[in-house]
């Protein structure tokens, strides 16, 4: 295990032991490339019927641990979200591959789950920073595809108070 995912993992673990009960039985491994994937993400989250995966990347390295929490609470709502999902649910979530609607809600649903769990702020210091190094394209793409704007998440956060 190399430094960076010794690191993630006990991330991982203090959200899950803070925020995540569903989680606490379910082994989730973090595992750290050392080089960027093509579409510019930070991680990304697979489930597997018997434990769940956090997949992160060369950019990551960059942030502190303030973001890296609201990084890894968005990947973790994922986790969280299909563990409570029912029979006919994972049925409709099993299209996930070929519906652009249901990878959209599904992002939207894990955004606004990690806010509900407290870490609304570690995610918006994130989106300030991903639009500061982004290009407009990348921006728009990235909130055509259900993440939250920084200023979703402010209402979100707002409404919590």
């Amino acid at each position: 295990m190399n430094k960076y995912s010794k690191k993630y993992n006990g991330i991982v673990s203090e959200l899950i032991n803070n925020s995540f009960p569903e989680l606490n039985n379910k082994k989730i491994i973090v595992v750290h490339k050392h080089k960027d994937n093509f579409i510019g993400a930070t991680a990304g989250a697979i489930e597997f019927f018997f434990f769940g995966m956090i997949i992160t990347y060369k950019r990551i390295e960059q942030y502190p641990n303030e973001i890296l929490k609201g990084i890894f609470a968005h990947e973790l709502a994922h986790l969280a979200i299909i563990k409570n999902m029912n029979f006919f649910e994972l049925m409709h979530f099993s299209m996930w591959l070929f519906s652009k609607k249901i990878r959209k809600d599904f992002e939207k649903k894990a955004d606004l789950l990690a806010i509900h769990r407290g870490y609304g702020k570690n995610l918006l210091k994130f989106k300030i920073k991903r639009e500061i190094e982004s290009t407009k394209i990348q921006i728009i793409k990235r909130y055509s595809k259900g993440y939250l704007s920084p200023k979703e998440v402010k209402q979100e956060i707002k409404k919590l108070k």
